[in-house]
């Protein structure tokens, strides 16, 4: 798919896109955009596969992603992420950035 073909973005995403907090966060809400709306595979340039094997999106609620090697203990990495359309777990991750960006949105505007 290409952007062209995705389902219209959520207002609170459009304005993300062009406002100019910086580009990591930007793609990291697209990122989980095209995640839940397309499914697949997201994985960054400097990732090695080490198998073909994609049995891990099944069944259809897994999502797949790695731990950090940063000294937070629990962080979650997502230079690999994998799941089905409609995931609900990237659900929680699109609805946190909405909550942030709105919150952070409200605060600017005060």
């Amino acid at each position: 798919s290409t952007l062209s073909t995705l389902p219209p973005l959520p207002p609170w995403l459009t304005s993300l896109l062009s406002s100019p907090l910086n580009y990591a966060l930007k793609s990291d809400c697209l990122r989980y955009h095209i995640l839940y709306t397309q499914g697949g595979i997201y994985l960054d340039c400097d990732y090695i596969p080490l198998s073909g094997d994609l049995n891990f999106l099944t069944p259809p609620e897994n999502v797949t992603v790695c731990y950090s090697n940063t000294r937070v203990a629990g962080e979650i990495n997502n230079g690999f992420m994998a799941c089905p359309v409609g995931c609900d777990k990237i659900l929680e991750l699109l609805e946190a950035c909405e909550a942030w960006y709105v919150r952070r949105s409200c605060l600017r505007a005060s």
